[in-house]
């Protein structure tokens, strides 16, 4: 995540059912981009991830993008760290197969909200010298 764009879908605090939904959504979108990829003789331009338990590297990633805590409501991200921390947040409740793509189209065409990760509170101040 720290070296290429990543789209994730964040339902750790979801139902079974609702996290196989994304799932299910996701896995098209990201077969394409791999296919895509592949056909180009590229690397992929971007991963995919599908966030289904909370994990220290999940927590991390609601935190520095102000997500708020998990709930019954997925979330869809995409993170551009290179880009100087960059991340966008999709504004909507229905995380399907075509709004997963429209979603990475209008971050293609720039059309998304920049918004950009927040630093750990412990960096502030560490150079401050008397």
């Amino acid at each position: 995540m720290n070296d290429q764009v990543t789209c994730v879908v964040l339902c750790e605090g979801c139902d079974d059912a609702t996290k196989e939904q994304v799932n299910a959504a996701m896995l098209p979108v990201a077969q394409e981009a791999f296919e895509a990829a592949k056909a180009s003789g590229c690397e992929a331009g971007m991963l995919f991830f599908t966030a289904t338990e909370t994990s220290d590297v999940v927590y991390q990633l609601r935190m520095s993008c102000e997500l708020g805590e998990p709930t019954g409501t997925p979330q869809l991200v995409i993170l551009d760290i290179p880009d100087s921390g960059a991340y966008y947040v999709f504004d909507g409740d229905n995380i399907d197969t075509e709004n997963i793509r429209l979603f990475i189209e209008d971050y293609d065409e720039e059309r998304l909200e920049r918004k950009e990760l927040q630093e750990d509170e412990e960096e502030d101040g560490a150079g401050d010298q008397e």
